[in-house]
């Protein structure tokens, strides 16, 4: 199962694995960097789609020291607010 992510504003991360997708937010932790989950949104969760939300994994790619990049989009709009239908998207 493949994981892509695409970052959007105010920490904000979809991440899609084929059969199912999420938004993740990442906050700082108290050395300024994005460490920690902090909010899942899960459009009509049900048990068993929640089950099926690999977080640990999100974690891992979204944290580890190559995801640099990544980690820059996100810390550049981390004081944006969300468009009201990004969730929608």
């Amino acid at each position: 199962m493949e994981l892509t992510f695409t970052p959007a504003v105010g920490g904000w991360l979809h991440a899609d694995w084929g059969d199912g997708n999420v938004w993740i937010r990442l906050a700082m932790d108290r050395h300024n960097k994005l460490t920690r989950i902090s909010e899942i949104h899960l459009m009509n969760p049900t048990p068993e789609r929640l089950r099926k939300v690999p977080l640990k994994r999100i974690h891992a790619a979204a944290t580890m020291r190559g995801a640099g990049l990544l980690q820059l989009m996100l810390a550049a709009g981390i004081n944006e607010t969300p468009p009201p239908d990004m969730f929608n998207k």
